[in-house]
Formats: structure tokens, sequence, C-alpha cells
């Protein structure tokens, strides 16, 4: 594979695009060709003003188009043999075979161009007239829907938001497929659910606040007597004997069953040998029961291990 077949897209090369076989319009077309081409002409004026002189080369006028007789040319291209080569010998008998069959197949392929054109032209004509009665249908209901009070007032909302149906009945509907019944339903109950669980996150966030102001709440003062009590204990004491004393205070029991039992089961309490901090999940489970019976649970499966078993764990 060279270098110049990359540009092919690795190919060896691209098939040229098909030659048309009839380079003009026929004979059999020529109504119907010039009857567009005048239609095109009246929508559209080209050319050069009286003034203005044309290019050199060119002229002022459209050259006038030529029609192709098809079988004027099949006669012209491929006349019959003026010797008959029937009775010479088997090679020219063989090489008149050969120019017969190309003379038949080429007359066949260019009248069947002829007629493939034909019937193109044919169908563009049929859909033409197609959309142009359905064109006329369309702006004849439409007019025939609009009443006078319609035309001499500025659309409202409701009205551009509304369509007349094709059957001819007057009755406007709406745009947009009205729900049935059964998907209300379904709509007011998805509605009713998403403002309850907006409702529960937003208790849940309530509560967990409280939970974590429960329990930062011995380190505030809210009385006058707290505040005497502190206020004595800072004039009183150095401060270095209230360092030691609030690292104290923050301390965890180094009881490692107590620990292990309050990490498990998440004990709630203010003392100093419970967590610093119990989530509203653990307290959920605490008030609930679910913590306990869980315990339980647990006990009761060890007391019915094997001795042996139960001193391992």
């Amino acid at each position: 594979m060279g270098k110049g077949t990359l540009r092919f897209g690795g190919k060896s090369g691209i098939l040229p695009p098909a030659r048309a076989l009839l380079k003009n319009p026929t004979t059999k077309q020529k109504p119907v060709y010039l009857q567009n081409l005048e239609e095109e002409s009246s929508k559209v004026k080209t050319g050069y003003a009286d003034n203005i002189a044309h290019p050199k080369g060119t002229s002022r006028e459209s050259r006038p188009v030529e029609f192709l007789d098809v079988e004027a040319r099949i006669s012209k291209t491929i006349p019959e043999p003026t010797l008959d080569r029937s009775s010479g010998s088997a090679v020219a008998k063989a090489k008149a075979n050969m120019a017969a069959l190309r003379r038949e197949y080429l007359g066949q392929s260019l009248r069947n161009e002829e007629s493939r054109l034909l019937k193109q032209q044919e169908l563009l004509e049929k859909k033409k007239e197609y959309l142009k009665v359905k064109a006329e249908r369309e702006q004849a209901a439409l007019l025939k829907s609009i009443s006078i009070d319609e035309n001499l007032t500025t659309p409202t909302l409701h009205d551009m938001m509304t369509y007349l149906p094709k059957d001819g009945d007057k009755k406007r509907t709406p745009i947009m497929r009205q729900r049935t019944e059964e998907e209300k339903e379904v709509l007011l109950l998805k509605r009713q659910h998403n403002r309850e669980l907006l409702e529960i996150q937003s208790k849940e966030r309530k509560l967990e606040e409280l939970l974590r102001l429960f329990h930062v709440s011995e380190d505030l003062i809210v009385t006058e007597k707290d505040l005497s009590h502190y206020l004595d204990d800072v004039f009183k004491t150095d401060a270095s004997s209230m360092l030691t004393r609030h690292n104290t205070l923050q301390q965890i029991s180094a009881n490692e069953e107590s620990e292990m039992m309050n990490g498990l089961f998440g004990v709630v309490s203010r003392s100093s040998n419970s967590q610093p901090y119990v989530g509203l999940a653990k307290t959920t489970e605490f008030v609930s029961g679910e913590m306990e019976s869980f315990l339980t649970e647990v006990q009761q499966k060890i007391k019915d291990l094997p001795a042996d078993n139960q001193n391992n764990v």
C-alpha cells in the first residue's frame, strides 16, 4: 500500500461518479421541462441591466436548451452495418455478433434511461401537485376556522396555546395532553411523599443540633451560680492547675470493657466515662429499645456457648 492511498482512507482508489447517459433532456420531457423553466424564471429575474455591458465571451440571453431525440441518437451513434459479414470466416462472424450485441445493449440502455427520467419526472409532478393541494386545503381550513372577531382582536395566550383539529371540528383543544385521573392521583402522591420526606429531614437536622447542644451543655454557663463558680476557679487557681483539670475532665476511662460496650451500644450519658458525643442514630436505637434487644440477644448467645468458648469470649 503506497503513501498516496492515505488520502483515500487506506483504499487503493475511489470509483468516479456515475456518468449520465443522457446529458440533455429528451424530446419527451420537453413540455414539462419548459413549463417548469417558465415557472422558475417568473419567480427570480436574473441577467444584466440594459445600461450594463455583459462580459466578453458571454451572452445576454441564456442559451436555449437542446432537447435530445433518443431514437435519432441511437441511429446516428450505432447505425446498422452496410456490409453483410455473416458469410465470411468464423472470426468475422464472431466480431459481427459482438458488434450486434454492443449495438443492442447500448440502444437498450439509452431507452431505459429515458424511461427512468420520464418516470422520475412524473413522480416529481405528482408530488408537487399533492403539496399544492395540501397547502390550499390547509389554507382554506384556516380561513374557515378563524372568525372576523378573532381577526380584529389580538390573540390571547389561551388562543395561542390551543389548536384546531384537522377533522373540521371547531372545538379547540389544548396542545398538551391532559393528565388522566390515575396520573393526577399518582402525581399527588409523589408530591405528598416529597413534602413529608422534607419534613422528616428537617426534623432530623433539628434533633441532631439539639443532641449536639445537649452534649456541650455541661461546658456552658447558663446560670448565675455557674458564672460565680467559674470566676472563683479562675481567680483562685493558677493557669497550670486549670489546664490540668481541663485535660483530666476530657480523658476517657481506661476500662476497656466499658469503652467497648460504650462504643458498641452508645450509652447516652454526660458522665466522664461515656463517649464525648453520641450521634442521633445511636440515640434513636437507644430510645426505641433496639439497642437493648440486640444486647440481650448477644448475651443469650454467649450463654448458650460451651464453657470453654465462653472463657475465650
